[in-house]
Parts: structure tokens; sequence; C-alpha cells
């Protein structure tokens, strides 16, 4: 493989809420009140008061003790995009390796890697101790996502001109910037325009890969 895309999962390759919002909603019929704290801590931080790798941690600490188990419950099956896994295919067939780089959570992050047949999955992990969340969280994709990035790019060898970018929130701004190529798929924050090669709204995962495919 010479070439490589990256690819966000929330909103990305997924419907409706974020697995962050999945959790919070679903930990609300035990702890009413979780909904509005979490969207607290979300305009602390689209706000710039706050940056990713805190909010992720303010909001794991809400759901601290917890089961564990709930969480799958919570965030599967995925609510995946129409054309995924025909859209990580058609990506293969031309000669790219598909890594899906996601601030979300790994437990249905790693399910989307499975059902659309991804090659790499990068995303955050709950910490759990006896089969409880703790409360705390590790966050291999916080702040910037080009960490991730960077490391996979350097250790397969690749020119930074064949590497190629998918998502639609602020959080993929620095990958957009540093790849060779980005795409904004139905942005949430109209500032990340700026930083997309192109953008377009669309239902369907194949129809942003035939735009990669005609820029490669």
């Amino acid at each position: 493989m010479d070439k490589l895309i990256f690819i966000d999962v929330d909103g990305t390759l997924t419907h409706g809420l974020s697995s962050w919002e999945l959790v919070h909603h679903y930990f609300e019929q035990n702890v009413p009140g979780m909904v509005n704290e979490m969207n607290k801590n979300t305009k602390l931080w689209e706000d710039g008061k706050i940056d990713y790798n805190t909010w992720a941690r303010l909001d794991v600490a809400l759901w601290k003790g917890q089961k564990y188990t709930e969480l799958e419950k919570a965030l599967l099956p995925p609510n995946l995009i129409n054309g995924a896994k025909e859209g990580i295919s058609k990506l293969k067939e031309n000669g790219m390796y598909t890594v899906l780089v996601s601030g979300g959570i790994n437990i249905m992050v790693n399910e989307v890697k499975r059902l659309i047949g991804a090659d790499e999955a990068y995303s955050n992990i709950i910490c759990e101790d006896n089969g409880y969340i703790t409360g705390e969280v590790k966050v291999p994709v916080g702040n910037s996502k080009v960490e991730v990035v960077d490391r996979v790019i350097q250790r397969m060898n690749i020119d930074r001109k064949n590497t190629f970018a998918i998502g639609d929130h602020i959080n993929d701004k620095e990958m957009f910037e540093y790849c060779g190529y980005s795409l904004g798929i139905n942005i949430k924050r109209s500032e990340l325009k700026e930083y997309a090669d192109k953008v377009i709204d669309t239902d369907n995962f194949e129809i942003a890969v035939d735009n990669i495919i005609e820029n490669i």
C-alpha cells in the first residue's frame, strides 16, 4: 500500500448521536441530569474553555460506578451510515490502507472497524476495575488527531501527499491540514469548512469515497 486514508467515525461512518452522547443518554435512566451535565461540558469544550482531553475526563467522571458491561448495551450495534462497508472495500481496491481515527469510544469504534473491514482503528478507552467504570479514561485520540496520523505515516513510510482524510467535526481540523487531501462530510461546525479541500453532504459513504478516488 502506498496510500493512506484516515477516517473519523462518529458522524462520518455512523448516524445519529456520538458514542459519548449514546452513553450519557443510556445512563440518564440511572442518573437523572446526566445529559445536562454532558451538555455543559461540551459547551465548555466548544467555547475553547477546556481542551478535548479535559472534556473527555469530565464526561467519563460522570459514569463512575456504572457497570462496564452497560457500555456495550449503550453503544452496540453501531448505526452505520449507508455504504460504509462498500466504501471501505472500494478504497482498498484503489490501493488505500484504511485507518479509523476517532475521538469516540473504543468499544464502538472497534466494532465499526470489524463490520466494515477497516485496516486499523484508534480511539479512546474507558477504564474499568472489577467490572465497574472507574471514572477515568485513556485518551490516545484527544486534543489533536495528528499525533496518531503522523505515527502511522512514519511507520508505513508514506509520503504525506499520498494521505487523505475524511471527517465532520472541528477536532478533525488539524488532520485535514496535515493530510494531502481532505474531505468534509456532513460538517457540524462551519469553521471546519475552511480546512477541507472539499465539503459534501451525503447519507451514503460510498459517495464520499468516490470523491476521494477522483482526487488520487
